[in-house]
């Protein structure tokens, strides 16, 4: 077999084999031009290839995996770009498939995931081989029995260690017609599609052979036989399609909540703000909505649609006209109800909201209440509303009443009395007749799953409106940068601001005017101010969480669209006020290293315990039985406002950050431990810039 060193990229070439490999999995790359990489620490090589991805429009992100579980992930895992063991500055892999490598010549190769695998992990292997082989020979073991030992001393050695790759695809912001033309969606839909087209088409041969049979009075035992084949071979042909239907389901809701996720974290932080507790909570439960309504919906319109195209082609081959006119009369019919659903369902879904956004903000000001309002206006205003929610949901509960069950037992009526002229014929055969009732009732199935179909899509259609505004910030772009500055080191200035302008969204007013600073490396600085006088605004644009409507912002001597987005965050820090920073539900050390990449390596814990020994949060330590892994949050182990403040702080530092800002990060300390937390931060940050009130 060829040694995979063979089929390998050189470093100087590594922007041509993203581009190669991208290509070749058919993940539609910008036809820009990667630069050459320059050199660069190992460290460094993450930001260089996220950076050349998004260059290409293109996702890169660096997998970690524990080595127990390598094999298997590399049987499914693609395309992926590895980078072999070895000397400085390395060699890399592309996987286009898995176990297929894409050569330097652009020629796929098949090599297996075990051989991969095998050159992934060539070096700690052979460390480790070296540690058990004196063992195994005191034990004396020779032959199968040594090599067995061998691989699971070896495992048993290496599985806390963790080996990675980049996986490379489409970002889920993408345009939705891209994302669904990646993955096997397309030949997912011809099978399901095939799957009940053969399901309707065993339908209509089961229905023309009982029905010749018993209007043509031979009904044989061979009729039969026919008859109950065709029922059967309906069953699984049902069975396979929702299996696959449900697959596609889970990949679809998968694929939505991350681009609703891409786009919680992206929107404008000025919406968040000034969106209540209610409204967010809202958004949230229409964001499941869309999910679960569209999946529900989406299939059984579809498999509606078809046997309503199957009816119509029923009713023309049978050469009936009437019952075919009276099916198109029917379809407008369900439209203009379909309409008169939608108007109520936005008035409900409002009026519901708007419930919501109450209930929630008088739960969370409840204790304000308590304390400041009269009793007798605790519920002055709920009645109003809950009568004005109780109107405008029995209009739209008639309305989904008249979909649901006069839209298809209607048409069973209408159609039965379409077929009136054909059954007194003379002319017509029992066959147009028996077709013409199979159509019928084709049709009456079509439109009962229509019905169902309709309110939930219209349903998924109004949530949607409620949850655009996420649906739109997805589509925002961070700046890629230029790879080689994404990952150079820093020069110059910590970061320098020249004219800086920036003013609300609607608002003339400008809270910053023309504001210049420089913070060189090493500076500790102090802004002081008065409330409201835009500090934390001027916060904000350094962290490049707000973006300026005018000005020069730079860090490193770059600015940040040339540095790019992900970049800009390693090299600027933000510790935000307390009430804008939270500690999210999970391990201590999650809280505190969640600044630093995947996966979390030993010096990575041992700089975490440090930190939390020079902020004094060392007898917080000592009371908590799982320590650094012990969970904290709202369901958790619950903190101090203190010893949430320092958990902040050491977050910000332990980001390693060129520039960290504190906003009022020391406001809640008593003035021993206050003078602890600034003496870290001073000794531990490289540039450090404190907001406080004057």
């Amino acid at each position: 077999m060829t040694p995979l060193s063979e089929l390998a990229w050189e470093y100087s070439r590594l922007g041509d084999a993203i581009q190669a490999l991208a290509r070749d999995a058919g993940l539609e790359p910008l036809f820009d031009r990667v630069p050459e990489p320059a050199p660069m620490e190992p460290e460094a090589l993450r930001g260089w290839v996220e950076a050349a991805a998004a260059l290409l429009d293109l996702e890169a992100e660096f997998t970690p995996v524990e080595y127990a579980r390598l094999r298997d992930w590399l049987r499914s895992a693609a395309p992926l770009l590895v980078r072999l063991p070895g000397p400085e500055p390395g060699r890399f892999l592309t996987v286009t498939r898995p176990g297929v490598v894409l050569t330097p010549a652009l020629k796929r190769r098949r090599v297996g995931s075990e051989a991969i695998r095998a050159a992934m992990c060539e070096e700690m292997e052979a460390e480790a081989r070296q540690r058990t082989g004196p063992v195994l020979d005191r034990a004396g073991l020779r032959g199968s029995e040594r090599e067995r030992a061998e691989r699971a001393l070896i495992e048993a050695r290496l599985a806390p260690r963790w080996m990675g790759a980049f996986a490379l695809g489409v970002p889920v912001t993408a345009r939705w017609p891209r994302l669904l033309r990646q993955g096997p969606w397309r030949s997912k839909a011809v099978r399901l599609s095939a799957l009940h087209a053969i399901r309707l088409l065993a339908f209509l041969l089961a229905w023309r052979v009982i029905g010749e049979a018993v209007l043509s009075g031979r009904l044989e035992t061979g009729w039969l036989i026919a008859w109950a084949l065709l029922l059967v071979t309906i069953a699984p042909l049902h069975m396979a399609a929702s299996w696959l239907q449900a697959r596609m389901a889970v990949a679809f809701g998968c694929l939505l909540k991350r681009r609703l996720l891409a786009g919680a974290l992206r929107m404008d932080p000025e919406a968040v703000l000034t969106s209540g507790a209610g409204q967010l909570l809202g958004k949230t439960i229409e964001a499941s909505a869309v999910e679960n309504l569209t999946l529900a919906g989406g299939f059984a319109a579809v498999t509606g649609a078809m046997e309503l195209v199957a009816a119509v082609a029923v009713f023309a081959a049978a050469g009936l006209a009437a019952p075919a006119i009276c099916l198109i009369a029917w379809i407008v019919l369900a439209a203009w109800l379909s309409r008169r659903y939608l108007i109520r369902a936005r008035a409900w879904t409002q009026a519901r909201m708007d419930l919501t956004d109450a209930l929630v903000e008088r739960m969370v000001g409840h204790r304000t209440r308590l304390a400041q309002e009269a009793p007798s206006e605790w519920h002055s205003a709920e009645d109003r509303e809950l009568s004005a929610y109780v109107e405008v949901s029995r209009l739209r509960d008639r309305a989904e009443a008249m979909l649901a069950t006069v839209l298809p037992q209607g048409w069973v009526a209408a159609g039965v009395a379409s077929l009136v002229g054909a059954f007194l014929s003379d002319r017509a055969g029992s066959g147009p007749v028996a077709a013409g009732l199979g159509g019928v009732l084709l049709a009456f199935g079509a439109f009962r799953k229509i019905a169902a179909a309709a309110y939930q899509l219209l349903d998924a259609w109004v949530a949607r409106e409620q949850i655009r505004e996420l649906l739109d910030a997805a589509r925002r772009r961070e700046p890629a940068g230029a790879p080689n500055h994404a990952a150079r080191p820093p020069e110059g200035s910590a970061v320098e601001v020249r004219d800086l302008v920036y003013r609300y969204e609607g608002s003339e007013d400008a809270v910053l005017r023309r504001c210049s600073l420089r913070i060189q490396p090493g500076d500790r600085l102090v802004l002081e101010g008065e409330s409201g006088g835009g500090k934390s605004t001027l916060a904000a644009v350094l962290a490049g969480i707000r973006a300026p409507r005018s000005g020069l912002l730079m860090a490193g001597g770059l600015d940040r669209a040339t540095i790019g987005g992900a970049a800009w965050s390693r090299r600027v820090a933000l510790a935000p006020q307390f009430h804008q920073n939270h500690v999210i539900t999970g391990p201590l050390s999650f809280n505190l290293l969640l600044g630093r990449p995947l996966p979390v390596r030993e010096r990575d814990a041992a700089d975490a315990l440090q930190i939390c020994e020079e902020l004094g949060l060392g007898p917080l330590l000592a009371r908590m039985p799982g320590g650094l892994t012990q969970i904290v949050g709202e369901t958790g182990w619950q903190m101090s406002q203190g010893e949430r403040s320092r958990l902040f702080l050491a977050r910000a530092l332990l980001q390693g950050a060129d520039l960290v800002i504190l906003d009022e990060s020391f406001g809640a300390l008593d003035p021993e431990t206050r003078k602890l937390a600034v003496d870290c931060a001073v000794r531990r940050a490289k540039s450090l810039l404190v907001i406080a009130h004057r």
